[in-house]
């Protein structure tokens, strides 16, 4: 293969510059139409929430790959909130805090408390001290 020929890849990435020529209304109405099924396709979310740019952005690097969202980064998020944030002197209000602002259940909060407190050193402390609070 010749170095000055086009991949396939680069072609797709040449070939969607045109959807920012069309009439911008018209680029709206197809995108925002649900799909066959009758179901809100991703392109329609995707358009609504991060743009036009965002689409061919997508387009560009993932046509045709059908894609998953994990969840995963934002638990590990979420639990690195929690281990920063708790309030150790008033324990039970926080992860009740914690669990409204973090959209997640109080036995979340509670796990991620318990899981590996050499992960922050301020674990540690809290566990320490919230033993001797149940002994005291």
């Amino acid at each position: 293969m010749d170095t000055e020929e086009i991949s396939d890849r680069q072609k797709i990435r040449q070939e969607l510059d045109w959807i920012r020529d069309l009439n911008q209304k018209d680029v709206g109405r197809i995108l925002r139409a649900p799909n066959m099924r009758g179901v809100d396709s991703s392109a329609r979310i995707i358009y609504e929430d991060c743009g036009l740019e965002t689409n061919i952005l997508l387009w560009r690097k993932c046509l045709g790959i059908t894609l998953y969202i994990s969840d995963r980064p934002v638990n590990e998020l979420r639990k690195l909130f929690i281990r920063q944030f708790i309030a150790v002197n008033d324990l039970a209000n926080s992860v009740r805090n914690l669990a409204l602002t973090l959209g997640c259940s109080e036995s979340f909060v509670r796990m991620a408390l318990a899981e590996d407190p050499k992960e922050d050193p301020r674990q540690e402390k809290l566990f320490k001290e919230k033993e001797n609070s149940i002994v005291s």
